[in-house]
């Protein structure tokens, strides 16, 4: 009975292992329903990010908040939904489309819906996480919600990222001194 009970409890987690392997595509038998919706989000992320160097991209400094909202925002919110930041993209797509979240968190940050910002931020910066323009941008938002601590993070990260960038180094301590204060 307790061997019996030992093979139970094994098998069960076993099994478990096994189709959790399966369908995570780690067993060589894979379904190829799960390889064409793979290749289909990639494809429409690939799309968006033509779309976004086409359509977006060119758009004069005065950029037109409205126009960037409902040109990106749809796409955005369809590939958010695919993880983007474990997608395997080039450099150079991985920085399109982190610019592309970027667009619309200023946007966002810009009408002080923070809330927002801060979503589309945090995704633009898991997917490129070596920009410290993203991670200031997001310290600034962390800011704008009274984050003191998670701006103080987000800032120490674009200050690694670009070193001897006194921008970030004076609002890094500003927000410091701040936080110091609200003790």
């Amino acid at each position: 009975m307790f061997i019996y009970a030992i093979c139970e409890f094994f098998g069960m987690h076993i099994g478990k292992i096994v189709q959790a392997a399966f369908l995570s595509g780690m067993i060589g038998c894979a379904s190829q329903d799960w390889h064409r919706a793979h290749e289909s989000e990639m494809n429409y992320i690939r799309d968006s990010l033509s779309f976004y160097m086409a359509e977006v991209e060119p758009l004069n400094v005065d950029r037109d908040g409205d126009l960037i909202l409902s040109m990106l925002k749809p796409r955005l919110d369809v590939i958010r939904q695919y993880n983007p930041g474990i997608f395997p993209l080039s450099n150079e797509e991985r920085v399109c489309l982190s610019n592309q979240f970027a667009d619309v968190a200023v946007v966002y940050y810009n009408r002080q819906d923070y809330e927002n910002a801060l979503e589309y931020m945090q995704v633009a910066t898991s997917i490129d996480g070596n920009n410290y323009r993203l991670f200031s941008n997001l310290g600034l938002i962390h800011y704008a919600r009274n984050e003191l601590p998670s701006a103080i993070t987000a800032l120490e990260r674009a200050l690694d990222l670009s070193q001897g960038n006194e921008g970030i180094q004076q609002l890094l301590d500003l927000v410091r001194q701040e936080q110091g204060l609200n003790k």
